[in-house]
């Protein structure tokens, strides 16, 4: 994997279930796994109309070094935007990098 290419500063999060010190109970909270560098490509965007309102998606690659424990649970932010994760894969096989497919 060139590192030239990952150009692109992104932070993993995952969605855990978090006591409350105070009241005992338990929410849910998005924290941070982990902030990589990675290649971050737009395939597609499409517009439709949900709810009496435009609303619009898009569908990402991200590629990256090898990252074990990914889920499609977690998600990444990418310059605000919050993409939740479709996708993962080792095109190689030999735990090299990760193509990660997303939408948000």
């Amino acid at each position: 994997m060139q590192s030239g290419r990952l150009n692109h500063f992104i932070a993993i999060e995952r969605l855990e279930e978090i006591r409350d010190p105070v009241t005992g109970l338990i929410k849910e909270e998005w924290t941070l796994l982990a902030k990589v560098w990675a290649e971050v490509l737009d395939i597609t965007g499409r517009e439709y109309f949900a709810a009496g309102a435009i609303q619009s998606e898009a569908t990402t690659k991200i590629r990256m070094r090898y990252r074990a424990g990914l889920t499609t649970k977690d998600r990444i932010i990418h310059e605000g935007r919050e993409l939740n994760i479709v996708n993962i894969a080792d095109p190689t096989g030999r735990r090299e990098r990760l193509e990660i497919l997303t939408t948000g």
